[in-house]
């Protein structure tokens, strides 16, 4: 039968889709069975400390879990856990997880600030980042404006301050002065603002009679 290069193609095509279709067919045996490595940078101490260990203890919870199962398509996890701290030395241990631990992934932060100096840092060395939290809307807006490996949480500055949002609707005309009490870092400056710009949005004259960024 006269084979045209067209029908060879199509062939090939064919049975690369079902190749495809059958995960890790044609890799060497040593690959699937290396574990899955994801690197986790979260805080230990600090405000930020208590955050940080809940979500470790998460974290562990769902690998052994996940490794009870037999692993994801047949590959163990293993955690390499690091501790998130300043910008400076947070990024200096993505580089040693990306680099000499040879992670699949890192993920954890919790700090807006770490995670805003982080980013950029990720995406230039083209490392797979999960942030669990640290976002703010100038980390949505400015730092990170179309992203391919750094992957967010949805939270910033106007859903964290919904609760005070829902005290506003209920308590509207029955308040005229207000304080704030924020971390001084870009989440703190930045929820404050935002809570001061909804209630401007709203029609909702308040003096602001104190402010403290401990």
């Amino acid at each position: 039968m006269k084979r045209t290069r067209r029908s060879v193609l199509k062939t090939l095509g064919t049975a690369g889709a079902a190749l495809a279709a059958q995960p890790y067919l044609g890799f060497p045996a040593f690959a699937q069975n290396r574990p899955l490595r994801v690197g986790i940078i979260a805080p230990k101490a600090g405000i930020a400390g208590t955050i940080g260990e809940c979500g470790l203890r998460g974290t562990q919870f769902a690998v052994e879990r996940i490794n009870a199962g037999g692993g994801i398509a047949g590959r163990k996890v293993e955690l390499v856990v690091e501790e998130e701290t300043n910008p400076k030395d947070s990024i200096e241990r993505l580089r040693k997880l990306v680099l000499q631990d040879k992670v699949d992934c890192v993920q954890g932060v919790v700090s807006s600030g770490v995670s805003l100096a982080m980013g950029a840092v990720g995406e230039e060395m083209k490392a797979l980042l999960i942030f669990w939290d640290g976002t703010t809307q100038d980390g949505v807006k400015e730092t990170m404006p179309n992203p391919h490996y750094v992957f967010r949480s949805t939270d910033n500055e106007c859903e964290a301050v919904m609760a005070s949002l829902l005290a506003i609707k209920y308590w509207k005309g029955k308040f005229a002065t207000i304080a704030g009490i924020n971390p001084d870092y870009s989440y703190g400056r930045n929820n404050f603002a935002a809570f001061q710009a909804l209630l401007k949005k709203f029609g909702i004259e308040v003096k602001v009679v104190a402010e403290q960024w401990p």
